[in-house]
């Protein structure tokens, strides 16, 4: 009986220090029958740079800027309905990056913020994924006023969108200066972004729709509405062809010159 007490009290302390990685377990478990779609992502653009595949999304990086030249992923409601994952992830340097990426203290000191391109909240569905997030080939430098300002509205809007439609495909990136120089973060050589980008798909039998957004790295005051830009105008800014394997050339045309926006109601 003693030895049987001393057993119980050994296995409640150890499910007290453990208990958050036990209800990840529990909570998360349904996440093993979510689809993964790493056998055909015919929906990536096109790439300047090297492009990685993590579990749940597709990255561009360009190692002479140092930073992401896009991201892309398809984003479902089941994602949004899995119970969140709580909790305190640092940021990792990327060991797939071929030319070693950059680090937490790349960023030390320069008023810039560690940004997501593909939003924590968009992956808080799995750790895995989750982890993925906070790889440096998933951050940019971005102005507090924006990263917390008119690109958070902007993603939790298309969060609202994936609720509406079940699925939606999306890409987001950066808009460099034409300027050979560039803005940068002098001690570590980061080209900061002067603009970021959001594109979103539609893609069912009985719709289909696309919006871009342009968003400025700084403050804007500005309704969503107003970043707003042709698809084909960020093409052309970007040097990237979105869904060029995914959509026929006919659909692709027609989507990437027009913006049907009661397709994509802001809250």
């Amino acid at each position: 009986l003693f030895i049987f007490m001393i057993l119980m009290v050994t296995l409640l302390v150890w499910v007290y220090y453990n208990r958050s990685q036990l209800e990840n377990y529990f909570f998360n478990s349904k996440t093993v029958v979510i689809e993964n779609d790493n056998v055909l992502r015919t929906y990536l653009p096109t790439s300047n740079g090297q492009v990685l595949h993590k579990k749940y999304y597709s990255l561009s990086y360009l190692p002479n800027k140092k930073c992401p030249e896009w991201v892309a992923y398809p984003m479902k409601k089941q994602y949004l309905k899995v119970r969140n994952i709580q909790h305190r992830l640092s940021f990792e340097a990327d060991p797939e990056l071929n030319s070693g990426g950059t680090s937490y203290y790349d960023y030390s000191g320069s008023r810039y913020e560690r940004g997501h391109l593909v939003p924590a909240a968009d992956m808080n569905f799995d750790m895995e994924g989750l982890k993925e997030t906070y790889l440096f080939s998933n951050i940019v430098p971005q102005q507090r006023n924006c990263n917390l300002g008119v690109w958070r509205e902007l993603e939790k809007q298309v969060r609202d969108w994936v609720y509406k439609y079940d699925e939606l495909y999306i890409i987001s990136g950066t808009v460099f200066s034409n300027n050979k120089k560039g803005k940068k973060i002098e001690k570590s050589g980061i080209f900061i972004p002067d603009y970021l980008f959001k594109v979103i798909l539609i893609y069912k039998d009985d719709k289909k729709s696309m919006v871009g957004f342009l968003i400025p790295n700084s403050l804007s005051e500005k309704h969503l509405y107003e970043h707003v830009v042709e698809v084909d105008e960020l093409e052309k800014m970007t040097g990237i062809d979105f869904f060029n394997l995914m959509l026929d050339d006919k659909i692709e045309e027609k989507l990437e010159s027009e913006t049907d926006l009661k397709n994509f109601p802001v809250s």
